[in-house]
């Protein structure tokens, strides 16, 4: 959100969460949510222009760290976040249980 806020292009949209198919990852500094588990992610939803749209893929590593990816979100509704690639360098990393990095991640990630 950091990253989005007070720029040209980019609005936001709405609170939302997604369908709890995935694992939130603590990798320190940041996040990661990766395919698999039965965690609903908690999250922001922005509308961004495509300058803004490729800036973020570079800040993200997309694709190769991230990959940006169409999901479902628990209305129904299909939206793309950045889904983390290389999960077996993570194995051990903990695991955010709340969904919700911003709220979860001192208590679950410590």
């Amino acid at each position: 959100r950091f990253f989005l806020e007070d720029r040209d292009g980019c609005q936001f949209v709405k609170e939302a969460k997604t369908k709890p198919v995935f694992t939130m990852l603590h990798l320190g500094a940041f996040p990661a949510i990766i395919q698999g588990g039965t965690t609903a992610i908690t999250g922001e939803i922005f509308d961004v222009n495509e300058d803004v749209l490729k800036d973020l893929d570079r800040l993200e590593g997309h694709p190769s760290f991230y990959r940006r990816t169409a999901i479902t979100l628990e209305d129904n509704e299909v939206v793309e976040t950045y889904i983390l690639q290389q999960r077996e360098k993570y194995e051990d990393a903990k695991v955010i249980k709340s969904g919700n990095w911003i709220r979860g991640e001192k208590k679950d990630g410590k």
